[in-house]
């Protein structure tokens, strides 16, 4: 399995904490699974708050999220335009919510 971990980002300040939780929490229950820490993963592919656009880290997150079989969306996702993205993307590829 592979999970990507969905919610909202923008407008937030608690957001690395909120997405470490969930990991950690997914990496628990799911032990042998492949979980996709989407503020790592931006993080990773050199994407910063302040020199890239939400088009640049959406652009990133949804190529990551084509490649995963799970998702996990974090409560008040409804309210996160890019979370919100995702879970419809997600739906569409008949991905698995956890």
């Amino acid at each position: 399995m592979k999970i990507y971990i969905s919610g909202p980002i923008t407008g937030t300040d608690d957001y690395y904490e909120r997405f470490a939780d969930k990991e950690k929490e997914m990496r628990k229950i799911f032990p042998k699974s492949d979980i996709i820490n989407p503020v790592r993963s931006c993080a990773e592919a050199g994407l910063r708050d302040g020199e890239h656009s939400w088009k640049e880290f959406m652009n990133h997150c949804v190529y990551v999220l084509r490649g995963c079989s799970h998702i996990v969306m974090i409560p008040g996702w409804e309210n996160s335009r890019g979370a919100c993205v995702e879970y419809y993307l997600a739906k569409e590829l008949e991905l698995s919510f956890i």
